[in-house]
């Protein structure tokens, strides 16, 4: 079983990635606070390890449809709850207050959690569902300043067992922190930065010297589920510093058990 030895890598690899965020709102902790749980069944369903391209969930295995989808899609919070500035999308040019969200394909969120180019040799567990809402958010009035509009995408996947739910979390942070000394195919670095804020609250981006198409990612743990915010902003820049971060943690953390 590989649990420990993951464990040791991702203490070892997150303790020495706390230096050099732009955000210095708060001094990040010196681990993600989580273990990876070594009680999980031998034949959990996961994506099989390579050290040739991406690690994708096996296309063959299929899981039994639950209300678990349906749970998250209606549990995102309103924008009210993430705090001043934060908005759904209008649509049809009316502002709405309740949640646009949509069941995604659990297995096409996994693919998309890790940069294309990565390696990945953790293979991560399967969620049991996954959903997916857009917010936007403005630090200012967007009558006069439409450059501070940012757009944020939002996913969950959930887990009906909280240690897989655990072991997702910690190969996911894992796999984004082995990527740090990889770049693509393109020559860009895939990951630069692996911050942890609190214990099952990690900060991270991608593509960080492309200004096209860099990404600050939020990624947040809970008992069944594990959140992941992105937006297409430096790591540090509203509304992904380190205050923002852990007040929208503890904003998905009430919503989404």
């Amino acid at each position: 079983m590989r649990g420990p030895v993951a464990v040791l890598a991702l203490a070892g690899l997150l303790g020495g990635l706390v230096a050099g965020c732009t955000d210095t709102t708060r001094p990040p902790a010196d681990d993600a606070g989580v273990e990876l749980p070594s009680d999980l069944a031998p034949d959990l369903p996961r994506a099989t390890a390579t050290s040739t391209g991406p690690v994708l969930p096996d296309p063959n295995f299929e899981r039994p449809h639950t209300a678990l989808g349906e749970q998250l899609r209606a549990r995102f919070p309103p924008p009210r709850q993430l705090g001043p500035g934060w908005a759904f999308p209008p649509t049809d040019e009316r502002h709405v207050e309740v949640p646009l969200a949509v069941e995604r394909d659990a297995e096409e969120v996994v693919d998309g959690a890790v940069p294309e180019d990565c390696s990945r040799l953790n293979p991560m567990p399967l969620p049991d569902a996954a959903a997916q809402t857009h917010y936007s958010f403005t630090a200012g009035s967007l009558a006069t300043d439409r450059a501070a509009e940012v757009s944020v995408s939002a996913f969950a996947v959930g887990f009906d067992n909280p240690a897989v739910t655990r072991a997702f979390f910690t190969l996911l942070i894992q796999n984004r922190a082995d990527c740090k000394d990889e770049t693509g195919d393109d020559g860009r670095d895939l990951v630069g930065q692996v911050l942890p804020l609190e214990p099952g609250v990690v900060l991270s981006d991608r593509y960080p010297d492309d200004a096209r198409s860099r990404r600050a990612e939020l990624t947040v743990l809970t008992e069944h589920a594990v959140i992941m915010l992105e937006g297409p902003v430096a790591l540090g820049e509203r509304p992904f510093s380190s205050a923002d971060s852990l007040r929208l943690a503890s904003a998905f953390r009430r919503a989404i058990h």
